[in-house]
């Protein structure tokens, strides 16, 4: 059945589920801003890259290092909808619950394509020089705040918006927010309207059942992305991501290869990155040697960025194992 030939009432409420999660994602959006810069820790490699071509790659979302990271929020998904499924007790939501739980299990229940890049609100992070800077020996680059600014009802390409979203590391509450939208979702069906519509007929219930559950893929799959184990929490992670229709990712996709797989990932401009203020600062790492900043401001003056009171060292005590 097409989602158009469902009773008026039923698409109506389908309608409202859509507009509520839209607007759940621009209070996210909105409360997510910063005022402060961004860093993002990197290798010399990875620094030259981004200076040089003014762009930052966005992984797809199911392709990170650790796919670990992803698998923790789809099972807090999974495990919100076995839990909602038992508190209502009733054979329509079982089926509903039920229904989304293998797309969330598999990572594909999307009409849309999410990509990632990775920065934190802390500036010199042992943990983070330890994992994501060559051990120590790479970089913190820190941006300035106006990329990351709020967007809303401007008109954008797909690959120049971007979203941010600070990591959940408190278990619960990343329970909490995937059962809110659940419920949410649950309150559409059990209308009194939506229940008279559906009655005695199975073809139009499956298909509003369907509908529903479109409605709130995204905003799941949001929440999944946006939490992490408690273990990470002092990376105090913010997450930039871009959340492209699958109908329209096609022209920005690129891919490079990390091993043996063959990674997806879509390109962010960083525009005017060599004027003053772009760049806030550059932390060198707690085991850069005098080698790497002088390396650093040759880098910098090729571009014609100052680099006077820009490089900054860390004070972080290191030692190499």
């Amino acid at each position: 059945m097409n989602p158009d030939d469902l009773p008026p009432v039923l698409k109506d409420e389908i309608a409202q589920l859509k507009a509520w999660s839209f607007e759940q994602s621009n209070k996210v959006d909105i409360s997510n801003s910063y005022d402060e810069p961004l860093y993002h820790y990197t290798t010399a490699s990875g620094l030259k890259g981004i200076l040089d071509s003014k762009k930052l790659w966005f992984t797809d979302a199911f392709h990170l290092n650790d796919p670990t990271e992803i698998e923790y929020g789809m099972k807090l998904a999974v495990e919100a909808f076995k839990n909602v499924s038992i508190k209502y007790n009733n054979s329509v939501i079982s089926r509903f619950c039920s229904g989304n739980i293998p797309f969330f299990e598999n990572g594909h229940a999307s009409y849309f394509r999410y990509f990632i890049a990775s920065f934190s609100t802390d500036r010199d992070d042992l943990g983070q020089w330890r994992a994501y800077s060559d051990n120590g020996k790479g970089f913190s680059l820190g941006l300035s705040p106006e990329y990351f600014g709020y967007t809303d009802g401007v008109p954008i390409e797909a690959n120049r918006k971007i979203l941010v979203s600070k990591i959940c590391y408190d278990e619960q509450e990343a329970r909490r927010k995937q059962e809110d939208v659940i419920n949410r979702a649950i309150s559409s069906i059990n209308r009194a309207g939506c229940r008279t519509a559906c009655e005695g007929n199975e073809n139009i219930k499956n298909n509003f059942l369907k509908e529903i559950s479109i409605a709130i893929a995204d905003r799941i799959i949001w929440n999944a992305l946006s939490c992490k184990h408690e273990a990470y929490k002092a990376e105090h992670e913010i997450r930039l991501m871009m959340v492209i229709p699958v109908h329209k990712v096609q022209p920005f996709l690129k891919t490079r290869i990390r091993g043996s797989s063959i990674v997806p990932y879509v390109e962010f401009f960083l525009d005017d990155l060599y004027e003053k203020g772009k760049i806030a600062e550059i932390v060198t790492g707690p085991a850069a040697d005098k080698m790497s900043r002088d390396a650093l401001e040759n880098l910098l003056q090729g571009h014609k960025i100052c680099f006077e009171q820009l490089i900054k060292p860390s004070k972080i005590p290191y030692r190499i194992y």
